[in-house]
């Protein structure tokens, strides 16, 4: 059976789903996956809200027997079609060159939600040193497509970001 889905319009809310797409998020023909910890089980269910409000269909959430993962999918082939009309890609996003798509870098609102989406994947908040209360804050990536954008996500907010082999820093920074 073809479910049909409510077709979003740009938000902060659709930027930020888009940012948790591709930090832990794969596409299939038919499915969309979003892949990680299960200790963040609460993350899970607020994605599944998301995707209920933005696209009118359900997502199913469940934990990986003998792993600590947790898996969202949602089984539609509309909305496959729609993320790749917004430049997101079958299979593997790094050799397959993912990228959000443009609009999300028109906005402070999907800048902001992007950043979330991707913090709530791909980012940490570490203590740079033990005598310092300063903090690092990281997003980690093998992608240097998915880095690029983080990079330039952070600098559209007002951040001075850093990037090196694996991942994008802000740190020094009030």
């Amino acid at each position: 059976v073809k479910k049909t889905i409510k077709i979003p319009e740009k938000s902060e809310y659709l930027a930020e789903l888009f940012g948790a797409i591709l930090g832990d998020g794969h596409l299939e023909r038919k499915t969309l996956i979003i892949t990680g910890n299960s200790f963040e089980v609460e993350h899970y269910f607020y994605l599944a809200k998301k995707v209920q409000e933005l696209f009118g269909i359900e997502a199913r959430i469940s934990k990986l027997k003998h792993q600590n993962t947790m898996n969202l999918k949602v089984n539609s082939v509309e909305l496959i079609k729609f993320l790749l009309h917004n430049d997101f890609v079958l299979g593997n996003k790094i050799k397959n060159k993912e990228s959000l798509p443009n609009w999300i870098f028109e906005k402070n609102d999907f800048i902001f939600g992007a950043i979330r989406g991707l913090f709530d994947t791909d980012g940490g908040i570490y203590q740079k040193q033990k005598k310092y209360s300063r903090a690092i804050i990281e997003f980690q990536t093998k992608s240097p497509y998915i880095r690029k954008d983080i990079f330039s996500l952070l600098e559209k907010a007002g951040f001075t970001a850093s990037k090196s082999a694996g991942n994008v820093r802000i740190q020094n920074q009030n």
